[in-house]
């Protein structure tokens, strides 16, 4: 009967919208430490390999634990942190663009969203911003307070 149809056809959508809400969304299926990886950004970069890290020579270190946990932590002196943050959420915004999310396990308010371009051997950041704020470290590849433009850090070996 048509009751039975219509009954049979509403069970159908009920299941089908279920069966959507379990199964995950493709964007949160990969993992920050496979989408930092395949960007090619884990590693060891600064601005000069072949000299200490100093306050004009920050070495930028990303790397992932054995626990999965991904870090990107800089260094103006060698084996001397100058921040460190842990990397929550990461994802391709273009071909050779990389957005992520950092937070401080210090000061777990700060929360820092950023941009960086990749070519090659060598990255720079575009943009870098407190989450949820138009409050802009770096805009448009540049520094905010000196209209410096980001440096390209090159990947040590």
């Amino acid at each position: 009967s048509n009751v039975t149809a219509c009954v049979s056809q509403m069970l159908n959508v009920i299941l089908f919208i279920a069966f959507g809400l379990a199964t995950p969304t493709v964007a949160s299926a990969q993992s920050v430490p496979n989408t930092l990886r395949d960007f090619g950004i884990l590693g060891t970069w600064a601005t000069d390999c072949t000299a200490a890290a100093s306050d004009k020579n920050y070495y930028t270190v990303f790397s992932v634990a054995s626990s999965g946990k991904v870090t990107r932590t800089q260094y103006t002196k060698p084996k001397v942190v100058f921040n460190e943050y842990v990397i929550v959420s990461a994802k391709h915004v273009a071909k050779n663009q990389l957005w992520y999310l950092q937070v401080s396990e210090k000061n777990v308010a700060s929360k820092v969203e950023v941009v960086v371009i990749k070519d090659g051997d060598r990255y720079r950041y575009l943009s870098s911003k407190i989450s949820g704020t138009d409050a802009f470290f770096i805009q448009n590849g540049k520094f905010v307070k000196s209209g410096a433009e980001s440096a390209w850090s090159f990947k040590c070996r």
